[in-house]
């Protein structure tokens, strides 16, 4: 058996990505959706044509470095989620970061996360940013998640939390006072 090291890589997505976006959305978030809103295939569809914005949004995949395929280009992997982040003067807003439910549990999203975060700390010419991101109230389990990556939720309604991550506070530390 060959030992396989398996890196994450990203790419710029295009409008040809549409579709490749929509299936990991319905893989990694429909069950939450679902509950809160109901799932209506048709426009859920249109929703997702309005709002998608390839220039904010990266595909990440799986890149196999094992010694008997090396070379492999970006593309030929397996896309298993993606990364949409809008870059504002005052703060990296993650808008989505879904990762197919059958590639979660494996330190993708915490690998992906970790790398934002060290982006936000460290913009070049300028003081680090807050990372801020919406999650489910439902999604237990993704509250949990970026709570370990040391953000706090700074504020709520009947259906989401928004949640921060100061720069240079390391995760799992606590907030300011």
């Amino acid at each position: 058996m060959v030992n396989k090291e398996v890196h994450i890589g990203y790419r710029q997505s295009t409008l040809a990505d549409i579709d490749l976006t929509y299936r990991i959305k319905t893989r990694s978030i429909k069950t939450y959706v679902s509950r809160i809103y109901g799932w209506d295939e048709d426009f859920q569809m249109s929703f997702h044509q309005k709002n998608f914005r390839p220039e904010n949004t990266r595909i990440l995949y799986l890149e196999d470095v094992s010694p008997d395929r090396p070379g492999r280009k970006p593309g030929e992997d397996a896309a298993f989620g993606y990364i949409e982040v809008e870059y504002r003067d005052t703060e990296i807003f993650l808008a989505n970061i879904l990762i197919e439910d059958a590639y979660q549990g494996q330190g993708l999203g915490k690998a992906v996360m970790r790398q934002l975060i060290l982006e936000a700390d460290g913009m070049p010419g300028r003081p680090g940013l807050p990372v801020r991101l919406e999650v489910f109230r439902i999604n237990k389990r993704a509250r949990a998640f970026y709570e370990r990556l040391g953000f706090r939720a700074i504020s709520r309604d009947g259906i989401k939390y928004v949640m921060e991550k100061r720069p240079g506070r390391a995760p799992g530390s606590s907030p300011e006072k």
